[in-house]
């Protein structure tokens, strides 16, 4: 599988229709940023907007979700995307760290989490140790989110906001680009909660310009995330994956 056909799957996935930065503070719905060319990791794009704040990213898109819960305060749950070495991880810690410092309640969560016992099993699996076909591993990747998915709401609900490195978006490309049919890979993750804000932070496959700081993607991460908190603490409904 190559990073080209992963890179493709993983956009298509996400479903995302296009829109610029503007002057005026974010809409009050997912919003997916999508950096290109960030420090060892990020590719480089210019961002069209009247801010004229000089950083190099590529246009946010919008993700339309279906609210099916009753509205109350609550934290906001962040996912951020893209493929290997891209600086998801480097950029979940620095939230983190940002938003605990300036005493939001938030914690940093990543899939899979190898603590459960269908985690223990993928694993062994990523470290070669046992053979798994490809549809029972897909099946297990998305055991291990419905594992924490009663808690995931809990922490929601009580105001805390989770930041997820990796999340079912990852799992449907990863196993489509496989070969395995994208309306199958999907239907195990119905009915997992839907993410308020997905970040997707995009990389050339084959060029990685190391350059360029982090620091920018940094400052636009937080922007859009504490927008996106903002609006799920005014009373922004959960909603479900996967939308009709």
């Amino acid at each position: 599988m190559s990073n080209f056909a992963l890179t493709t799957t993983l956009r298509r996935t996400l479903k995302v229709e296009e829109i610029l930065f503007s002057s005026r503070s974010f809409v009050p719905k997912t919003i997916s940023t999508f950096p290109r060319k960030f420090g060892t990791w990020a590719a480089l794009f210019s961002l069209k907007s009247s801010l004229d704040l000089k950083l190099r990213f590529k246009p946010s898109r919008l993700v339309h979700m279906e609210n099916k819960e009753s509205s109350s305060s609550r934290g906001a749950l962040i996912v951020l995307e893209g493929l290997d070495r891209c600086g998801k991880t480097s950029q979940s810690g620095r939230l983190y760290k940002y938003l605990d410092e300036q005493g939001h309640s938030v914690e940093s969560w990543r899939f899979p989490d190898r603590n459960t016992g269908v985690g223990q099993m993928i694993s062994s699996y990523l470290a070669n140790k046992s053979q798994l076909d490809d549809h029972a591993i897909h099946l297990l990747f998305s055991a291990n989110r419905w594992e924490k998915r009663s808690l995931m709401e809990e922490k929601l609900k009580s105001g805390t906001t989770l930041i997820v490195d990796r999340y079912s978006y990852s799992g449907v490309a990863f196993s489509s680009a496989k070969g395995l049919d994208i309306e199958w890979c999907k239907a195990p993750e119905i009915g997992l909660l839907a993410p308020d804000l997905v970040v997707y932070l995009d990389i050339s496959p084959e060029v990685i310009d190391a350059t360029l700081l982090i620091e920018d993607v940094e400052k636009k991460l937080r922007e859009v995330v504490l927008d996106c908190m903002m609006t799920c603490h005014k009373g922004k409904p959960m909603s479900q994956l996967w939308p009709c």
